[in-house]
Order: structure tokens, then C-alpha cells, then sequence
């Protein structure tokens, strides 16, 4: 699977019309489930006895959590699934807008492979959640942030990143690790030094490594900060500031840091 994608700008003001992609997601997951339920009704049901119930195990397709975190309400949708992936992304532009009169671009990264000479890159249980103001039921109520994410990633990802918001923190392996955490970063200055190398320099990455995979990936975008809630076994994510925000700090290596993205061709069968 091949994918080149050129994203439309969004700015951070969600309002009316981030409510509007919320309750048209809920529709479409509802829809999902409908589906599921309507085909597992035409089903022939048979009685099991003790013995054969004790063979039987299970877990549901979906799950769909609650949570409530500094005064912010969460729902979150996740999909059981264990997915293996071969895809290139490229011309990637998420939020292009004035700050203090200053245009710039909130995420920009040039090319974005899932793989590495073809191989694939473990995905899971993907998730999506929604990040609502005031509390449930309220009249006031409105959709102040959302993200998607997954809660394991393992594999290797050619990367030619530009800049970015969020905080990310990068091994070279060697002993120096690239930490960022703000607005629109490229990996030249951290704090009052230079960094140990520039976003620019990683060709390629690793994510996940002999103790399990990377626990904390996820793109958002907030009309505020928002502190999202910890996902399984994965550290607990830094605040995320307005606009579109990018969050991945665990067991991330850069392997290549000549700033040249290997050739990733698309994964023909198993």
C-alpha cells in the first residue's frame, strides 16, 4: 500500500465545526457497530454446555471509554486490532496559520514512511478520542481537542521532518537524544544550545526495541491545552498545546542521520 497525501491546513479553533466532526465519527462508529450487531444476528445460535464454555474465550471488537481529567471529559473509541503496514506519506501540512502575525505551518514533514525497504511496521489497537469542556450533559458543552493514536508501534519509518509541534524525544543511539517539546520546532536550538541533531538529519527511524514497542504515539489537534490521559502501559504524555500537536517520546532511535530517507516499495503479500 502506497498512500501520497497532501493535508489541507486547519486552524485551532474547533467550535462548531469540530463538533460537527465529532458527531459525524460517532455516526460512522455507531454505523460500524450496527453493522456488526446485524451480522452476528442472522447467526445460528447453539447452546454450550460447561465443558465447551470453559474452551471459549473472547474480546470485543470496540471498546469505548469514559474518563474525566483536570476538569476536561474524554471518550475514547478503540479498535482490538493487531495491523501491519506498508505506506508512504508525503507532503504532510497540518496547520498553516498566523501566530503573532507570523505564518507558519504547525506540523510539516516532507515524507512519512511506514517501512523501510519494504517491510512493515506493527500497529496496535488503534484509537480515536474526543475531548469535551464542561461536564457531560451540560448545555454548554463543546469539543475542545481530539487525537488518534495507537497504544503499541514497532518497526522502522523513513522520515524527512521539517518541523513540528509537540514533544518528541529521540535516541541516536550513541548516547545523545534529541528532546523537543513546543511549537513549531525544527531541531536546531534547544533551549540555549544547539541540539545533538536536527530534525532534518533523521532518514530513518526506529520505533519499539527488545523490552516491547513505543507506547505513546499520537497526532492531535486542541482549541486549548489539553493533558491527555495515559494510554495502557505508555508514559504519560506532555501538555499539549494549541493547534495541531504531535506526541511520541518512547523508544524512538534515529538509525539514519544523513538526512537521506531510504526507498520503501509497497509489500507484495504476506
Amino acid at each position: 500500500m502506497t498512500c501520497a497525501r497532501q493535508l489541507s491546513s486547519l486552524h485551532p479553533s474547533l467550535h462548531r465545526r469540530s463538533s460537527s466532526v465529532a458527531r459525524r465519527a460517532g455516526a460512522s462508529l455507531m454505523l460500524v457497530a450496527g453493522l456488526l450487531i446485524s451480522g452476528s444476528a442472522r447467526a445460528e445460535t447453539q447452546a454450550l454446555d460447561d465443558s465447551d464454555l470453559a474452551d471459549v474465550y473472547g474480546q470485543g471488537v470496540l471498546d469505548i471509554t469514559n474518563t474525566q481529567l483536570n476538569g476536561l471529559q474524554f471518550s475514547r473509541v478503540t479498535l482490538n486490532a493487531d495491523i501491519l503496514l506498508n505506506a508512504n506519506f508525503s507532503n504532510i501540512s497540518l496547520g498553516n496559520y498566523a501566530v503573532n502575525g507570523v505564518m507558519g505551518t504547525d506540523i510539516n514533514v516532507g515524507t512519512f514512511n511506514f517501512g523501510v525497504g519494504g517491510s512493515t511496521v506493527a500497529l496496535t489497537n488503534p484509537y480515536f478520542e474526543v475531548v469535551y469542556s464542561n461536564t457531560p450533559g451540560a448545555t454548554q458543552q463543546q469539543v475542545v481537542g481530539m487525537r488518534f493514536g495507537f497504544q503499541g508501534v514497532a518497526g522502522n519509518f523513513g522520515t524527512a521532518i521539517n518541523s513540528l509541534s509537540g514533544s518528541i524525544s529521540i535516541s541516536n543511539g550513541s548516547g545523545s537524544t534529541l528532546t523537543l517539546n513546543g511549537q513549531r520546532l525544527n531541531g536546531t536550538t534547544c533551549g540555549s544550545g544547539a541540539c545533538p541533531f536536527a530534525l532534518s538529519s533523521i532518514g530513518s527511524l526506529q520505533a519499539g526495541n527488545a523490552s516491547g514497542p513505543s507506547q505513546d504515539f499520537f497526532l492531535a489537534i486542541e482549541k486549548q491545552a489539553v493533558q491527555y490521559p495515559i494510554i495502557g502501559n505508555g508514559p504519560a504524555p506532555a501538555l499539549a498545546q494549541p493547534g495541531f500537536w504531535l506526541n511520541w517520546t518512547d523508544k524512538l532511535t534515529a538509525t539514519n542521520l544523513t538526512g537521506t530517507v531510504p526507498a520503501n516499495p509497497p509489500k507484495i503479500g504476506g
